[in-house]
């Protein structure tokens, strides 16, 4: 037998995406104590996965809301991406996540991180 664990995620667009977490296979006929339900090993493959899936698209999103300049509405260009490491109970989440370039309206805003905020600490 096969489980395949998948997570849908519905954005608030109504955009659609699908991640496979993970799967499980059992051969059958071979059941024992052991290998009855799902083990350790693979439950924490499995939510590592998830808490990654969801703090990247969380993250991804809350960076899109953000890019738009507060005094024009014009988006702004990315000027690079950077490397993050976010610390939860269910493990490390490594990140990649842009800096935007200042507006060209010269409301004075140089180079900003829009994760700066939520990531202070890098620690949840």
């Amino acid at each position: 037998m096969r489980w395949n664990i998948i997570v849908e995620c519905v954005g608030e667009d109504g955009k659609q995406s699908t991640i496979t977490l993970g799967t499980i296979e059992r051969l059958a006929g071979s059941t024992t104590a052991e290998n009855l339900g799902v083990n350790l090993q693979e439950s924490k493959q499995i939510v590592n996965r998830l808490q990654d899936t969801v703090v990247e698209q969380q993250l991804q999103e809350h960076c899109e809301q953000r890019r738009n300049c507060i005094t024009c509405g014009r988006m702004r260009p990315v000027k690079d991406y950077r490397r993050r490491r976010l610390d939860t109970v269910l493990g490390t989440v490594c990140l990649r996540v842009p800096r935007y370039r200042y507006c060209k309206c010269g409301c004075g805003t140089q180079v900003w991180n829009p994760i700066s905020a939520v990531l202070s600490g890098r620690v949840t």
